[in-house]
């Protein structure tokens, strides 16, 4: 099992910012939106992956958001 601190590293790895993801507030619901990437992804509390996104107030659970695309 992946640490929330290799989570974080490999997304930023792959991921840039400025990358537009689809948000789910609820795991296998409908996207509830799609915004870019305004900070590379970061542990909050440190303990849990985020993103913030552009426009939106809040740190968004990494679990919850996937790159527009699929695997770009």
């Amino acid at each position: 099992m992946k640490t929330p601190q290799q989570i974080v590293d490999e997304w930023n790895e792959k991921y840039p910012v400025g990358t537009f993801v689809k948000y789910r507030s609820i795991l296998g619901g409908p996207v509830t939106l799609t915004a870019k990437t305004e900070h590379p992804a970061q542990l909050l509390g440190g303990h849990t992956p985020t993103l913030w996104l552009v426009g939106h107030l809040g740190a968004y659970a990494l679990s919850h958001c996937e790159p527009v695309g699929g695997d770009q």
